[in-house]
């Protein structure tokens, strides 16, 4: 049997920069896709009637948000996030300033594999929240539901480090 331990999607840790400690119950939306060139077409005919083709890597296509779900609070880290939002946006329908450029945080998200090492590591840089959505309904039909907040956040770059 080999001797391979894959990533789980269950383990992973977001560490953002002045929010330590916070608790994740998901993520998603970082995405690294290496896009091939000339990858379905032939580029020629040889001898038989047999046709050549080759693939060449192209760009690379990052995405620019991730969303992440945490336990919605008013201590700790689950504050800091809500005080994060409210730093980076204007505090009224009519504008006015906004602490945006100087709140942007550097954020790593760590991938476990099974016997908890690091097997992929994503540094994301200029990180802002775009949307703070916090629990929408609530209801005596949900018990034992923890009430969430749903934080996007864009950036500027992503890289894989490991």
């Amino acid at each position: 049997m080999a001797d391979i331990e894959y990533n789980q999607d269950s383990m992973f840790y977001l560490d953002i920069d002045q929010i330590p400690d916070l608790v994740i119950q998901k993520c998603s939306g970082l995405k690294i896709e290496m896009k091939a060139a000339a990858a379905s077409a032939a580029i020629g005919c040889m001898k038989d009637g047999r046709t050549q083709t080759h693939a060449t890597p192209g760009g690379v296509e990052y995405g620019s948000a991730i969303t992440f779900h945490c336990p919605a609070g008013n201590e700790g880290s689950q504050q800091k996030i809500t005080d994060w939002y409210k730093e980076c946006h204007a505090t009224s329908f009519s504008g006015g300033a906004s602490k945006s450029r100087e709140k942007r945080y550097t954020a790593t998200l760590f991938v476990y594999d099974g016997n908890g090492n690091v097997g992929a590591e994503y540094e994301i840089q200029d990180l802002f929240p775009t949307n703070l959505t916090q629990t929408d309904q609530l209801g005596v039909d949900k018990p034992g539901e923890m009430a969430m907040d749903i934080v996007e956040c864009g950036f500027t770059k992503l890289l894989r480090k490991i």
